[in-house]
């Protein structure tokens, strides 16, 4: 995988056919058909071959960021944004592809975080740290850092994730790049609280 795939600000659903549009809207039926049973049984029972192939399939597209946001994340549990994170972030992902990924796909549960986040959703972001330290701070957690839907909620997780997630060196790179500039007026007071 090259590290420019995935990329391509400003494409939408009309960059993909008709067969992606449809191979994305089958693969989100039968993550909202499966993963609550897969999730009931704690990761113990491997998911359905049909599940498989589809994941397959989104996680080797080419356009990754677009087929994400046609999945609309939106409508999605934490449960199946786990397993999507589970699923298609592995080791071998590129930068490009992990932060296409994390915007599409991470990034908008988290900005809509009203309370502390639940274990399974840190538990997807400390998964991604884990493998991708630097999509998940040079993108990730700058991007929700300077959003004006930064808040308390998502600045409590962004402590959770410097403080048992990052590396020392990592953290200190996520702390040089966050300048007084980057904050928010709600982040920073939630820094200071």
């Amino acid at each position: 995988e090259g590290e420019g795939e995935g990329e391509g600000e400003g494409e939408g659903e009309n960059d993909v056919d008709a067969a992606t549009v449809a191979q994305v809207a089958e693969l989100r039926a039968l993550l909202l058909a499966h993963v609550p049973a897969l999730s009931a049984a704690n990761a113990t029972v491997a998911p359905p071959a049909d599940l498989q192939a589809a994941l397959t399939l989104f996680k080797a597209h080419p356009k990754l960021n677009v087929v994400c946001g046609l999945l609309e994340v939106e409508g999605l549990s934490e449960e199946v944004v786990a397993f999507l994170v589970r699923s298609v972030v592995d080791p071998q992902m590129s930068f490009m592809r992990c932060a296409a990924f994390l915007q599409t796909i991470l990034l908008p549960k988290v900005l809509d975080l009203e309370k502390a986040a639940s274990r399974v959703l840190f538990t997807s972001v400390s998964h991604v740290a884990s493998l991708h330290p630097a999509p998940l701070t040079d993108l990730f957690l700058l991007s929700l850092l300077s959003s004006p839907k930064c808040g308390a909620p998502q600045v409590d997780l962004i402590n959770r994730i410097v403080k048992e997630c990052l590396q020392p060196d990592t953290a200190l790179s996520l702390l040089r790049c966050s300048t007084p500039t980057y904050f928010t007026h709600p982040t920073s007071t939630s820094f200071h609280s």
